[in-house]
């Protein structure tokens, strides 16, 4: 008997030692963590990192990962409040830790999660929007796209009493909950967050403005630059409109001296007068054609042609004459 319980206790130490050494690694992790995690020094930490940031890729990836590694997390983000008119508050997720869907989501500007997170003076968590009934009234869209994250608990970044954006983290490493002390230390990281991220965002701003302005003058260079071709073209224009003009007016004029000599000395017959009438009208219809054109290049100028398209047939260059199907 003495020999099978010996047996058994040593089976029972064989199956049992290794899940107990990792639980009691585990423990040990903890504790040691537990005991490097300082909330005053943190929190003077992550001040002293973001203070002199102004890129908001930049401020994402320094403050979520100060405050992740802090408390040990492994999924964060930071989402942007901007209110687009007087019923909607978009929310823009960057991307922080973790696998996020990079997208963006409207809230109602009357949304009591986000009055909760203006107004509240301590984070707000995924378990609080799931279960209390002062949150069942958000639209399902907000409670949807807040579940799709993963997250666990969302830090109010508060200017003065605007919401300028939110932190958000999902479940600690250790699967611990969050202690009143880890929601006072991350309050006090958004606190601390607020002007930052609102420098941030200026900057942000300001460099979409430079783009815009510079994407202005590139196009307004090109512009200008098609202005010139066209007044060239024009002033072209005019120069060889001016040279045909002369033509026929040239010809008007030497049928019409031809006339008035040939009447003078009294030799116009019917035969030289149908000769003179016929070269006067020939050149009067260059002369229309001329001016019609001119008219037309001013419609042009004046985005006021009248074009009227029609089917046409052209001839297919292996057809000979033939002509080709207009389809």
């Amino acid at each position: 008997t003495t020999l099978v319980l010996a047996l058994a206790a040593a089976l029972g130490l064989a199956v049992f030692q290794q899940p107990l050494r990792l639980l009691l690694h585990r423990v040990g992790d903890r504790l040691l963590r537990r005991g490097q995690y300082n909330p005053a020094r943190a929190l003077r930490d992550y001040g002293d990192a973001i203070s002199n940031i102004l890129d908001m890729d930049a401020l994402v990836t320094v403050a979520v990962g100060i405050i992740a590694e802090a408390l040990d997390m492994r999924r964060g983000a930071l989402l942007l409040t901007t209110q687009r008119d007087e019923s909607t508050v978009e929310v823009q997720l960057l991307q922080g830790m973790g696998a996020l869907p990079i997208e963006r989501a409207e809230f109602a500007v009357n949304s009591p999660i986000l009055a909760q997170l203006r107004t509240g003076h301590r984070p707000l968590t995924q378990y609080e929007i799931d279960i209390l009934p002062e949150y069942r009234g958000a639209p399902a869209r907000e409670r949807g796209w807040l579940q799709s994250l993963d997250m666990e608990v969302y830090v109010p970044i508060r200017s003065q009493s605007d919401l300028v954006g939110v932190f958000a983290f999902g479940r600690r490493e250790s699967g611990e909950p969050y202690t009143a002390q880890d929601l006072d230390v991350l309050m006090t990281a958004g606190n601390q967050t607020a002007a930052v991220l609102q420098n941030a965002r200026l900057v942000a701003n300001l460099k979409d403005a430079n783009r815009s302005i510079t994407q202005l003058n590139d196009e307004l260079t090109e512009t200008n630059r098609r202005l010139e071709k066209l007044d060239a073209a024009k002033t072209d224009f005019i120069e060889i409109a001016s040279h045909e003009l002369r033509t026929p007016l040239t010809q008007i004029r030497g049928y019409s001296d031809i006339l008035s000599d040939m009447l003078q000395t009294g030799g116009l017959s019917p035969e030289h007068a149908g000769q003179i009438s016929g070269g006067i009208t020939r050149a009067s219809v260059r002369l229309e054609q001329i001016i019609a054109a001119m008219l037309d290049v001013s419609r042009i100028d004046a985005q006021a042609l009248d074009i009227r398209t029609a089917p046409l047939s052209v001839p297919h260059p292996n057809r000979g004459a033939g002509l080709c199907d207009p389809t």
